[in-house]
């Protein structure tokens, strides 16, 4: 199945693009149930947003973001570019696997985050389970999303271990870069 979806450009492009979309739509999701009132037990400092360029979008709510439709266009002209390389040098050349692994298995990490917030912020919202009062700061927001990532890092890396494809691979070096990105921030935002 992977060698199939990596054989087909466009299977790989609307899967990423699916991914890409439904990312954004999730965390408008969680934007509303968090900012639309009802959940007094959790603040978050900066917001449901962990990535500094879109938060403005997310606070606002604007469905139709810029910047959304121009990473998303972007980043789709980075695989289409990436394949050609890949197309030009031969059978041989896994870059293309590589970076789908990175784009694609760094969604689904993020995905997986979004399914569990989203239970959080409904169980929050309705009062199920909870009680009383915390407030997050953003460095600490950013702290334990490293370590989420991290983990997920850890996990491709064994798959890649087991099964050799760069796939995995490159969803490791995704995934760890991402978390290396959020620690940085973290301890910037710690200092201020």
């Amino acid at each position: 199945m992977l060698d199939w979806m990596l054989d087909n450009f466009w299977v790989t492009l609307l899967i990423w693009f699916s991914l890409y979309l439904s990312d954004f739509a999730l965390t408008m999701r969680s934007a509303r149930l968090y900012q639309d009132g009802g959940i007094q037990h959790v603040v978050y400092e900066k917001g449901i947003e962990l990535t500094p360029y879109y938060r403005k979008d997310i606070a606002a709510q604007r469905w139709i973001s810029p910047r959304f439709l121009f990473m998303l266009g972007l980043s789709c002209l980075v695989l289409w570019m990436v394949w050609s390389l890949d197309q030009w040098f031969g059978p041989e050349a896994l870059l293309f696997e590589m970076v789908s692994g990175a784009y694609l298995l760094l969604e689904v990490s993020i995905h997986v985050r979004h399914a569990r917030n989203l239970v959080y912020l409904s169980r929050l919202k309705s009062s199920q389970g909870v009680s009383g009062k915390i407030e997050y700061s953003s460095w600490l927001t950013l702290e334990i999303s490293a370590l989420d990532l991290l983990a997920f890092a850890a996990l491709f890396l064994a798959v890649y271990w087991l099964t050799s494809q760069v796939f995995f691979a490159g969803g490791a070096i995704a995934c760890a870069v991402t978390a290396l990105r959020q620690w940085r921030l973290s301890r910037k935002e710690r200092k201020t």
